[in-house]
């Protein structure tokens, strides 16, 4: 299963976010927004073998040109992401199961409150992340389900579908939570792992067990 998972984090909550912007109106003196990292507690990611990746801080900038005045505004994203890896069976030693937590920042431009994750549906989160995995194909809504997250609630959606993994299509399901809305930002969480395997539990856990903001350092 191969990816950009970083390029995902700014198509989806950067690029579009920059583009859509400049629907606003004439751009307020803030040019920067930057969302705070959200992570899932480190024993239950531990309980399911899921190993914690380096978080990454994402940038996208776009400059917009509004009666003469140039301007470009930067949006920050973070992911924090974690793998499993499976130790049976043809998948043995490959990453098969990842999880991750997006959060992208409430952008205030004229009073305006905006954020491209906070209508988006679970199959539009669902599509921009498929762009970046080879072979990877979408299929129908298979289960839903509302789990407490972040002091609220989200809608988890699961979906089925196929995935490319040492050059063979495998059976795959997708589970990925609307946006829930924490500390000025959007939080969404995706999950990706073998039809085969039982991990909606543990995918289901760890959006229970969210945390958001945590500390970056």
């Amino acid at each position: 299963m191969r990816t950009n998972r970083r390029t995902f984090l700014a198509t989806t909550a950067g690029a579009s976010l920059a583009a859509t912007a400049g629907c606003l109106g004439l751009l307020s003196d803030a040019t920067t927004f930057e969302a705070q990292q959200a992570a899932t507690a480190e024993a239950v990611a531990n309980e399911g073998n899921y190993v914690p990746q380096e978080p990454r801080k994402l940038e996208a900038e776009r400059t917009f040109s509004v009666a003469d005045r140039e301007q470009t505004v930067t949006v920050v994203n973070w992911v924090s992401e974690y793998y499993k890896t499976i130790d049976a069976g043809p998948l043995s030693g490959q990453r098969a199961g990842v999880f991750a937590a997006v959060s992208t920042p409430q952008v205030e431009i004229l009073g305006e409150s905006f954020n491209p994750l906070a209508d988006a549906s679970p199959r539009d989160i669902i599509s921009r992340f498929q762009q970046q995995y080879e072979g990877m194909s979408v299929g129908d809504r298979i289960g839903q389900t509302t789990l407490g997250a972040l002091g609220g609630s989200a809608l988890v959606s699961t979906f089925d579908g196929s995935a490319t993994i040492r050059g063979q299509q495998v059976d795959t399901n997708f589970v990925v939570s609307g946006s829930v809305e924490n500390a000025g930002d959007h939080v969404v969480s995706l999950g990706v792992f073998p039809a085969q395997l039982d991990e909606q539990g543990n995918i289901h856990a760890m959006i229970e067990n969210l945390d958001h903001p945590v500390s970056s350092e």
